[in-house]
């Protein structure tokens, strides 16, 4: 699974079409192995949808006013982008693309919030241009450094592209699906677990989104590791992150504080 994870990623396929292709290929394996599918598909795809028709209405009536608001009445799509463009004041990217690829990113994001990493290098930095390798290190570093998810490298990397407001635009986008799924997936999670024919699927998607994750940080840490302070530096990070695992902030300052003195004593 691992393998076929790394051949298809090299071959250029997206990386939302890996996880799902190689969950589903788990789960059609599994049950040809069996021979039969052990859940009445037809009774538990209405469940289905009526717990996820009652999760959504429960978000409808507990989102806050302004998005209600600006739900029911919106102004032209186009001319607020362009507004929001314009005030940002960059000409390189379109302000309504970056957040349609950050609320795609919120609503596939699966497996760990590093797989985020994956899906920004594919959709700003291989495919638009967005962000430098460079760049996507630093936003990293920082959904590191800051308090809360990893999905705060979303808001840095929106600023890098677009300012204050390439920043909103990013994380409203990631953060907004997630409400929506909460609702609506929570009446199903205990059933979700008792259905012993989404194991396979699952499997295969874990399995694709660690792939993912090591093939991002491999091809990163090319870009990073540069010179022996920056080897041994890693090392002794590595080092200290198995045997103790730290506090992620302190383990960045430490290195940017190790970075600053190297700098100035060169």
């Amino acid at each position: 699974m691992v393998g076929a994870a790394v051949a298809l990623y090299l071959g250029g396929l997206n990386e939302i079409v890996i996880l799902l292709g190689l969950g589903l290929a788990l789960l059609l394996v599994h049950l040809v192995s069996a021979g039969r599918v052990t859940t009445p598909w037809p009774a538990a795809l209405l469940k289905l949808a009526r717990n996820a028709r009652r999760g959504i209405s429960r978000v409808l009536v507990a989102a806050p006013v302004p998005l209600l608001l600006l739900l029911s009445a919106p102004p032209p799509v186009h001319q607020l982008m362009a507004l929001i463009a314009a005030r940002a004041g960059h000409e390189d990217y379109a302000a309504g693309a970056l957040f349609l690829v950050f609320l795609k990113i919120g609503a596939v994001l699966y497996g760990s919030g590093y797989v985020l990493v994956a899906l920004l290098q594919a959709d700003l930095m291989d495919a638009r241009g967005w962000l430098t390798q460079e760049e996507l290190l630093d936003a990293v570093a920082v959904g590191q450094f800051t308090p809360g998810p990893l999905f705060s490298t979303a808001t840095f990397a929106g600023y890098v592209i677009g300012g204050f407001w390439g920043a909103t635009l990013a994380t409203v986008g990631i953060f907004l699906p997630s409400f929506f799924f909460v609702a609506a997936t929570h009446p199903l999670v205990p059933r979700i677990r008792s259905w012993t024919f989404l194991r396979p699927f699952l499997d295969g998607v874990n399995a694709a989104a660690l792939t993912l994750m090591a093939i991002v940080t491999i091809e990163l840490g090319r870009d990073a590791l540069t010179g022996p302070f920056a080897v041994v530096l890693f090392l002794a990070t590595a080092a200290w992150l198995l045997r103790w695992n730290p506090n992620s902030a302190l383990v960045i300052a430490l290195g940017a504080t190790a970075g600053l003195v190297h700098s100035a004593a060169g």
